[in-house]
Protein backbone atom coordinates (compact mmCIF):
# COMPACT_ATOMS: atom_id res chain seq x y z
CA UNK A 1 0.00 0.00 0.00
CA UNK A 2 2.72 2.36 0.80
CA UNK A 3 4.52 1.89 -2.05
CA UNK A 4 1.55 2.22 -4.66
CA UNK A 5 0.68 5.54 -2.50
CA UNK A 6 4.35 7.00 -3.66
CA UNK A 7 4.56 5.33 -7.26
CA UNK A 8 0.65 6.93 -8.34
CA UNK A 9 2.21 10.37 -7.29
CA UNK A 10 5.31 9.91 -9.09
CA UNK A 11 6.59 12.66 -11.74
CA UNK A 12 9.05 12.30 -14.12
CA UNK A 13 10.52 15.60 -12.82
CA UNK A 14 10.81 14.47 -9.05
CA UNK A 15 12.02 10.83 -10.58
CA UNK A 16 14.80 12.93 -12.30
CA UNK A 17 15.52 14.53 -8.97
CA UNK A 18 15.77 11.81 -7.21
CA UNK A 19 17.88 9.76 -9.04
CA UNK A 20 20.38 12.54 -9.33
CA UNK A 21 20.34 12.80 -5.39
CA UNK A 22 20.80 9.01 -4.82
CA UNK A 23 22.95 8.82 -7.57
CA UNK A 24 25.10 11.55 -6.19
CA UNK A 25 24.92 13.29 -9.68
CA UNK A 26 27.32 10.50 -11.03
CA UNK A 27 24.75 8.79 -13.31
CA UNK A 28 22.16 11.59 -15.55
CA UNK A 29 18.26 11.41 -15.80
CA UNK A 30 17.08 9.84 -19.18
CA UNK A 31 15.44 13.49 -20.64
CA UNK A 32 11.97 11.07 -19.89
CA UNK A 33 10.82 7.80 -18.38
CA UNK A 34 13.00 8.35 -15.26
CA UNK A 35 9.83 6.64 -13.00
CA UNK A 36 10.54 2.78 -13.64
CA UNK A 37 14.25 3.60 -13.18
CA UNK A 38 13.52 4.86 -10.19
CA UNK A 39 10.91 2.05 -8.75
CA UNK A 40 13.10 -0.44 -7.11
CA UNK A 41 14.21 2.34 -4.93
CA UNK A 42 11.43 3.42 -3.76
CA UNK A 43 10.15 0.02 -2.77
CA UNK A 44 13.21 -1.10 -1.04
CA UNK A 45 13.20 2.55 0.30
CA UNK A 46 9.13 2.19 1.35
CA UNK A 47 9.67 -1.50 2.78
CA UNK A 48 13.15 -0.98 4.86
CA UNK A 49 11.65 2.17 6.60
CA UNK A 50 8.03 0.33 7.11
CA UNK A 51 8.49 -2.95 7.51
CA UNK A 52 10.25 -2.87 11.14
CA UNK A 53 7.64 -0.87 12.49
CA UNK A 54 4.67 -2.94 10.85
CA UNK A 55 6.72 -6.34 12.23
CA UNK A 56 7.33 -5.05 15.66
CA UNK A 57 4.24 -3.34 16.19
CA UNK A 58 2.00 -6.91 14.76
CA UNK A 59 4.46 -8.76 17.62
CA UNK A 60 3.79 -6.06 20.60
CA UNK A 61 0.49 -6.58 19.75
CA UNK A 62 0.37 -9.90 19.68
CA UNK A 63 2.25 -10.38 22.89
CA UNK A 64 0.16 -7.86 24.76
CA UNK A 65 -2.86 -10.21 23.47
CA UNK A 66 -0.84 -13.43 25.03
CA UNK A 67 -0.09 -12.15 28.27
CA UNK A 68 -4.01 -10.89 28.65
CA UNK A 69 -4.95 -13.83 28.25
CA UNK A 70 -2.82 -15.52 30.96
CA UNK A 71 -3.75 -12.97 33.26
CA UNK A 72 -7.21 -13.62 32.62
CA UNK A 73 -6.94 -17.43 33.17
CA UNK A 74 -5.08 -16.76 35.72
CA UNK A 75 -8.05 -14.37 37.26
CA UNK A 76 -10.33 -17.49 36.76
CA UNK A 77 -8.56 -19.92 38.30
CA UNK A 78 -8.17 -17.71 41.36
CA UNK A 79 -11.86 -17.48 41.72
CA UNK A 80 -12.31 -21.25 41.61
CA UNK A 81 -9.88 -22.33 44.21
CA UNK A 82 -11.75 -23.28 47.15
CA UNK A 83 -10.18 -23.79 51.07
CA UNK A 84 -12.61 -26.61 52.43
CA UNK A 85 -9.45 -29.00 52.94
CA UNK A 86 -6.02 -27.40 54.37
CA UNK A 87 -3.66 -29.91 51.74
CA UNK A 88 -5.71 -28.92 49.12
CA UNK A 89 -5.95 -25.24 49.91
CA UNK A 90 -1.52 -24.91 50.38
CA UNK A 91 -0.82 -27.26 46.90
CA UNK A 92 -3.53 -24.63 45.33
CA UNK A 93 -2.05 -21.71 46.48
CA UNK A 94 1.07 -22.62 46.35
CA UNK A 95 0.58 -23.89 42.47
CA UNK A 96 -1.78 -20.42 41.46
CA UNK A 97 1.18 -17.89 42.88
CA UNK A 98 4.10 -20.02 41.52
CA UNK A 99 1.83 -19.24 38.54
CA UNK A 100 1.49 -16.03 38.69
CA UNK A 101 5.16 -15.48 39.19
CA UNK A 102 5.76 -17.16 35.71
CA UNK A 103 3.53 -14.60 34.23
CA UNK A 104 5.07 -11.59 35.67
CA UNK A 105 8.77 -12.94 34.42
CA UNK A 106 6.98 -13.20 31.05
CA UNK A 107 5.98 -9.33 31.17
CA UNK A 108 8.55 -8.15 32.57
CA UNK A 109 11.19 -9.91 29.92
CA UNK A 110 8.44 -8.38 27.40
CA UNK A 111 9.05 -5.16 28.49
CA UNK A 112 12.47 -5.13 28.99
CA UNK A 113 12.85 -6.38 25.37
CA UNK A 114 10.56 -4.10 23.82
CA UNK A 115 10.20 -0.74 25.51
CA UNK A 116 12.39 1.18 23.90
CA UNK A 117 11.85 -0.24 20.30
CA UNK A 118 8.34 0.03 20.89
CA UNK A 119 9.16 3.74 22.55
CA UNK A 120 10.60 4.86 19.13
CA UNK A 121 8.08 3.70 17.10
CA UNK A 122 5.07 5.82 18.78
CA UNK A 123 7.44 8.87 18.78
CA UNK A 124 7.93 7.67 14.96
CA UNK A 125 3.95 7.70 14.34
CA UNK A 126 3.49 10.67 16.12
CA UNK A 127 6.17 12.63 13.85
CA UNK A 128 4.17 11.23 10.76
CA UNK A 129 0.99 12.28 12.44
CA UNK A 130 2.42 16.45 13.16
CA UNK A 131 3.49 15.93 9.54
CA UNK A 132 0.73 14.87 8.35
CA UNK A 133 -1.08 17.64 10.45
CA UNK A 134 1.60 20.19 9.10
CA UNK A 135 0.61 19.38 5.33
CA UNK A 136 -2.93 19.26 5.54
CA UNK A 137 -3.33 22.48 7.59
CA UNK A 138 -1.17 25.40 6.75
CA UNK A 139 -1.88 28.80 6.73
CA UNK A 140 -0.51 29.69 3.58
CA UNK A 141 -2.99 29.86 0.70
CA UNK A 142 -0.20 29.52 -1.82
CA UNK A 143 0.59 26.29 -0.46
CA UNK A 144 0.11 23.32 -2.87
CA UNK A 145 0.04 19.98 -1.59
CA UNK A 146 2.04 17.44 -2.95
CA UNK A 147 1.66 13.49 -2.48
CA UNK A 148 -1.41 13.57 -1.00
CA UNK A 149 -1.86 10.32 -1.43
CA UNK A 150 1.67 8.99 0.57
CA UNK A 151 1.35 11.58 3.20
CA UNK A 152 -2.41 10.23 3.80
CA UNK A 153 -1.23 6.97 4.03
CA UNK A 154 1.48 7.09 6.11
CA UNK A 155 -1.14 9.58 8.94
CA UNK A 156 -3.25 6.76 8.76
CA UNK A 157 -0.94 3.81 9.35
CA UNK A 158 0.54 6.14 12.42
CA UNK A 159 -2.95 6.42 13.35
CA UNK A 160 -3.30 3.22 13.40
CA UNK A 161 -0.27 1.90 15.05
CA UNK A 162 -0.97 4.09 17.74
CA UNK A 163 -3.68 3.04 18.66
CA UNK A 164 -3.49 -0.64 18.43
CA UNK A 165 -0.08 -0.60 20.59
CA UNK A 166 -1.66 1.77 22.93
CA UNK A 167 -4.74 -0.12 23.34
CA UNK A 168 -2.89 -3.13 23.65
CA UNK A 169 -1.09 -2.40 26.65
CA UNK A 170 -3.76 -0.80 28.16
CA UNK A 171 -5.80 -3.98 28.21
CA UNK A 172 -2.58 -5.46 29.87
CA UNK A 173 -2.89 -3.13 32.37
CA UNK A 174 -5.97 -3.77 33.55
CA UNK A 175 -5.85 -7.19 33.13
CA UNK A 176 -3.25 -6.87 35.81
CA UNK A 177 -5.23 -4.84 37.66
CA UNK A 178 -7.15 -7.38 38.13
CA UNK A 179 -4.97 -10.41 38.64
CA UNK A 180 -3.32 -7.98 41.60
CA UNK A 181 -6.75 -7.87 43.23
CA UNK A 182 -7.65 -11.62 42.66
CA UNK A 183 -4.33 -11.81 44.70
CA UNK A 184 -5.46 -9.91 47.69
CA UNK A 185 -8.85 -11.51 48.01
CA UNK A 186 -6.48 -14.88 47.70
CA UNK A 187 -4.12 -13.90 50.58
CA UNK A 188 -7.20 -12.24 52.25
CA UNK A 189 -8.93 -15.71 52.34
CA UNK A 190 -5.87 -17.65 53.08
CA UNK A 191 -5.46 -15.56 56.15
CA UNK A 192 -8.58 -15.93 57.36
CA UNK A 193 -8.87 -19.65 56.68
CA UNK A 194 -5.66 -20.23 58.82
CA UNK A 195 -7.03 -17.88 61.70
CA UNK A 196 -10.68 -19.58 61.70
CA UNK A 197 -8.78 -22.97 61.42
CA UNK A 198 -6.21 -22.19 64.75
CA UNK A 199 -9.28 -21.13 66.20
CA UNK A 200 -10.79 -24.64 66.16
CA UNK A 201 -8.02 -26.62 67.22
CA UNK A 202 -7.32 -24.45 70.15
CA UNK A 203 -11.17 -25.23 71.49
CA UNK A 204 -10.85 -28.52 70.50
CA UNK A 205 -7.31 -28.83 72.80
CA UNK A 206 -9.13 -27.00 75.84
CA UNK A 207 -12.04 -29.70 75.56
Amino acid sequence: MGCIANLLHLEDRSCASLFRYYTLHIIPPLPNGNCPRFYPVIILYTVFRLEPLIVLGVLFFLLCIMSCKMLIRHVALGSKLTIENEVFCKKSIESYFVKYREILDTLYSIEEELSFPVFVMQITDLVGLYAFLVRFASYDPNYTLSYTGAATFMALRAILSFFCVCSAAAAVHDADEKAKRCNEEMWQRTLSAGFTLKQKKLQFCSF
